[in-house]
């Protein structure tokens, strides 16, 4: 039986999780009772992707109005896949997203 990674390695595993489009290596530990490892993390990889779209929408409030509400999220999961949150602080997440725009 392999040792159980530790706290950090677990939460690593997660944050590649829910910028990928799998459960990845994270599935193995998480408890299978009612949804199935893979359908719980696309949960909370929705949610993560949808607070950081809104994050950047209230930022960049003239973006979204001048792209539509169609055009940004589509650009805000892609922004959000290219330079995931690595900032416990949301107010200082998309500072990347004027560079982005521009490539």
């Amino acid at each position: 039986m392999a040792t159980m990674p530790s706290l950090r390695e677990l939460q690593q595993k997660f944050a590649l999780a829910l910028n990928s489009s799998e459960a990845g290596s994270i599935a193995a530990y998480i408890n299978s009772t009612g949804l199935a490892p893979p359908q719980r993390v696309q949960l909370y990889r929705n949610n993560y992707q949808i607070s950081l779209r809104e994050a950047l929408g209230a930022v960049f409030p003239v973006v979204r109005a001048l792209v539509g509400d169609g055009f940004f999220a589509f650009m805000a999961h892609e922004f959000v896949i290219a330079h995931p949150s690595v900032d416990p602080n949301l107010h200082r997440f998309g500072r990347q997203l004027p560079l982005f725009l521009s490539s």
